[in-house]
C-alpha cells in the first residue's frame, strides 16, 4: 500500500514537473525569442522594430599613412587630369587669350558641369560652363553645346565678372548668382549654393593649379 501511494505521488510531481517545462520551453522557444537566440549565436544585433531604439556600431574614420595619403591625392590628380584631357588645349588657349588662369577655368567647368559637354542644369543653364541661354546670347554663343564655343563664351562672361569686382571669390559668386545681387551686399550673398559653390571652385583651383604649373597668384 505504502509503495503504491509512493508511486503515485512520485507520478504526479513528474507530471507537474514535465508541465513546469513545456511551459518555460514555450516561452523559451517563441518565434521571437528564437530569432533573437539565433542572432545572438551569430553575433549579430537583435532583430528590431519600428520605435525601438537599436545602439549601432560607432564608425571609426580610416587612418592612412602619409604615403597613403600621397597616394590617395595623386590618384585624385590623376582623375581630373583624364577628366580634362580632352579640353585642355582648348582651355589653355581661351583661357590665356582672356588673361585667365587655366586652373580656374577648369575649377569652373568641373564645378559647372563635371566636364560634360551636354550638361543642363534644372534651371535650364547649359554645356560646359553652364550659361543661361541670355548669358550666353550675350557673349555670341549660337550652339551652348559645342564646347569651343561655350568654353570661350563662358570664359569671356567670367572674364568681364572679375574686371567687373576685383577679386576671385566675388566675381565667382556673380558668375552663380547674378552680378546684382553680389552688388547688392558687395559681398558673396547669404546663399548656401552660392556659398558652396565659391568654395567648390576655389578648392578646384588649388588642384589643378598642380596640373597647370605655372607661377602666379590669385586674389582671394
Amino acid at each position: 500500500m505504502k509503495q503504491s501511494i509512493l508511486i503515485a505521488i512520485v507520478l504526479l510531481m513528474s507530471h507537474n514537473a514535465f508541465a513546469d517545462f513545456l511551459k518555460f520551453e514555450s516561452v523559451r522557444y517563441s518565434p521571437h525569442d528564437a530569432s533573437q537566440r539565433m542572432s545572438w549565436k551569430k553575433e549579430e544585433p537583435p532583430p528590431t522594430s519600428r520605435g525601438f531604439a537599436v545602439d549601432m556600431p560607432t564608425h571609426t574614420p580610416p587612418t592612412y599613412t602619409p604615403e597613403e595619403q600621397r597616394t590617395i591625392f595623386s590618384s585624385g590628380l590623376l582623375r581630373l587630369e583624364e577628366e580634362l584631357a580632352p579640353y585642355r588645349k582648348l582651355i589653355e588657349r581661351t583661357a590665356e587669350s582672356f588673361g585667365i588662369e587655366p586652373s580656374l577655368v577648369s575649377a569652373v567647368i568641373k564645378a559647372e558641369s563635371n566636364f560634360i559637354s551636354k550638361s543642363v542644369s534644372y534651371k535650364g543653364a547649359q554645356g560646359m560652363m553652364q550659361l543661361m541661354p541670355g548669358t550666353a546670347s550675350d557673349m555670341g554663343v549660337n550652339n551652348p553645346f559645342d564646347p569651343v564655343q561655350n568654353i570661350v563664351g563662358g570664359v569671356k562672361y567670367l572674364k568681364l565678372m572679375l574686371q567687373e569686382f576685383g577679386n576671385v571669390k566675388l566675381a565667382l559668386a556673380a558668375y552663380n548668382a547674378g552680378p546684382e545681387r553680389v552688388k547688392a551686399v558687395n559681398r558673396i550673398p547669404n546663399i548656401r549654393e552660392t556659398q558652396d559653390y565659391v568654395e567648390k571652385v576655389i578648392n578646384y583651383e588649388k588642384l589643378f593649379r598642380k596640373i597647370f604649373p605655372r607661377d602666379y597668384a590669385m586674389n582671394p
